[in-house]
């Protein structure tokens, strides 16, 4: 290896004098160029030493003229045939100057990755969300990024080390050393980027493809109210899509998809909003849609969702590391807001954004918010079992309550609370029927509770009856006679309701011990609460309290006024003077189970609630 070459301003070298003469036979160095190797005082023609048409080299003979040019024009056409691989092979071996290997060809190798990793990405993007395609689209860009490191890297070492050697200049020799640093710093950088991102891809699609993607919870889908709605529970991962559109092959009846999940696959995610999209399925979510979620949820030809429900979301991520473009690309795609999309990945992958319901609203994310009335209830995962609805009726206090004096009850009423959950009730009159089977134990103690409990009890039943008094009279009437629908207390407003567990509460954990009023300390009292009634009402509407059960709907209105004044009377009483009131007539009812007697006006018309 001894001889370097000058051609064009490059230089390159060194060379064999076999290699030489192949080179100089093929075409490849011309006899302008100038070559030097150590003994020579300064570069020289090349045409001195190797003659292209009649080379004489030691162990050689010679040729005739016609046999050369016949050789020559051989090997020209092989090196038409295969310039493309000579040249890769030359760069390999270190044949081109610093200046072309860690130049040019570093720039248009980089080009040409670009090129191929947009090639790949739109062949594999276009294409539907599927564990097979993703782990052939990792693999084979990091291939591709490890086979072309690998090449610049030692075609550009060797160009380094050729042009660095002994007879270069000090120049050279500097310039060879850095362009091997940067060459080491670079490829070391991309070992780094390997591990950290490379490895994680890698195995990450690969649990996709091969392992079920196991870092994602399995899903559930629960058909609901006579095959008209759909639940689909837990994470969205591989054939969830396809598993939905199956069901609604199966049940063309479903006309809402409920969608409670922490997300998953956002190409998952993009597969089930086409299929919501083409069944014009409304969405709705009762506790929340995350992430990926969201994204199908955005799919729905109606958004509903629970109040206190929560979409989120947040920036994509894979193999650890966020993916910010992905999951903006996505949301443009489906239909949302760039503003709204900016704000959303913003959030990196480990965090999430809860907008408000105004804010979704705004954004036209959701159509409304609803109430547990609407839908069928989901969200208590992907398949609960009886301690699941034992821990959700526990979050309430009175359900504690209950628990704690009566466990008996409280194992009816989580049996019943998941029987109809699982026969596609809504939460609303699911509440309401277990408030029911309460209501019977929660008089047992009303009239044992304290003065001020009591006293807030009648305080509570006055709102109430005002309240449904003011939405419908017919409804009040029903609800102070006993007669009340499964749904009646959709009509109260939530302060009502946390009101009355509240006070619910303190009744059946109350241990008091009252002192009883004689029958004349209570005619007393109710002749009290009747003199402040006459001064309001005529005499005639007082009688309606004494038979409720007789009273007309055109009554219904005047008799909820007097129901709901007499028990504020009551409430305005010294507590200790409600509170006698209060516990006799709740003693009265539980004892009889029936309305109080005659005796007792002010009884007439009391809830049992």
């Amino acid at each position: 290896m001894e001889w370097y070459v000058s051609a064009a301003g490059l230089k390159a070298g060194p060379f064999s004098t076999a290699e030489m003469v192949q080179k100089v036979v093929s075409g490849e160095f011309d006899e302008r160029a100038l070559v030097w190797k150590e003994g020579f005082p300064s570069w020289q023609p090349l045409a001195v030493h190797f003659k292209q048409h009649n080379i004489r080299t030691p162990g050689t003979s010679n040729t005739s003229t016609d046999s050369s040019n016949i050789g020559h024009d051989r090997n020209a056409n092989k090196h038409k045939k295969s310039s493309f691989a000579n040249s890769l092979k030359r760069y390999w071996h270190g044949g081109y100057p610093m200046a072309v290997s860690f130049g040019l060809v570093s720039i248009l190798g980089s080009i040409g990755l670009l090129v191929s990793y947009t090639l790949l990405g739109y062949a594999f993007g276009e294409t539907e969300y599927a564990p097979y395609r993703i782990i052939a689209f990792v693999g084979v860009s990091w291939l591709l990024a490890i086979a072309w490191t690998t090449f610049q890297f030692v075609g550009t070492w060797r160009s380094a080390s050729a042009h660095g050697g002994s007879g270069t200049s000090q120049k050279h020799a500097v310039q060879s050393i850095l362009t091997r640093v940067a060459l080491g710093i670079g490829t070391a950088c991309m070992g780094v980027a390997f591990v950290l991102i490379g490895l994680p891809q890698l195995m990450e699609s690969s649990r996709i493809a091969f392992w079920d993607d196991p870092d994602i919870a399995s899903y559930n889908l629960r058909l609901m109210r006579n095959g008209t709605e759909l639940e689909v529970a837990g994470g969205f991962k591989y054939g969830l899509a396809d598993d939905v559109e199956r069901v609604l092959r199966a049940s063309p009846q479903v006309v809402l998809i409920h969608l409670n999940s922490d997300g998953g696959r956002i190409g998952e995610a993009t597969k089930l909003a086409k299929v919501i999209r083409s069944s014009k399925l409304a969405t709705y979510t009762a506790s929340r849609c995350l992430s990926a979620c969201a994204i199908a949820y955005a799919a729905g030809r109606q958004r509903w969702i629970l109040d206190g429900a929560r979409l989120g979301y947040h920036s994509g991520s894979f193999g650890g590391q966020n993916i910010v473009s992905s999951m903006r690309d996505t949301m443009l795609k489906e239909g949302f807001s760039r503003e709204f999309v900016e704000i959303a990945v913003s959030y990196p992958a480990q965090k999430m954004w809860y907008p408000s319901s105004s804010e979704l609203s705004e954004y036209g994310i959701i159509t409304g918010t609803v109430d547990t009335y609407k839908f069928a209830a989901s969200g208590y995962g992907v398949k609960p079992g009886s301690e699941d609805f034992a821990a959700q009726l526990r979050k309430l206090s009175i359900y504690r309550a209950i628990e704690r004096t009566n466990p008996s009850l409280f194992g009816q009423v989580s049996t019943e609370f998941q029987q109809k959950y699982i026969d596609g009730y809504p939460e609303g009159i699911i509440v309401d029927t277990m408030r029911e089977k309460l209501v019977p134990y929660i008089q047992q103690n009303l009239y044992r509770a304290d003065d001020k409990t009591l006293a807030e009890y009648a305080a509570l039943i006055a709102d109430q009856y005002q309240a449904l008094g003011q939405i419908n009279p017919r409804i009040c009437h029903s609800y102070a006679t006993s007669k009340t629908e499964t749904d009646i207390y959709q009509h109260l407003s939530r302060d009502l309701r946390s009101r009355e567990l509240a006070l619910s509460e303190r009744v059946v954990l109350s241990t008091n011990t009252r002192r009883s009023f004689t029958q004349s300390q209570l005619d007393a009292l109710y002749e009290k609460i009747f003199d402040k009634l006459s001064k309001q009402h005529p005499a005639n509407q007082l009688t309606l309290l004494a038979t409720p059960e007789a009273v007309k709907p055109d009554q219904y209105a005047t008799y909820c006024r007097l129901v709901t004044a007499m028990f504020r009377e009551i409430a305005q009483l010294a507590p200790r003077e409600a509170g006698a009131v209060m516990s006799a007539l709740f003693n009265e009812a539980s004892s009889s189970k029936t309305e109080p007697p005659a005796s007792s006006p002010p009884s007439r018309g009391t809830p049992k609630r």
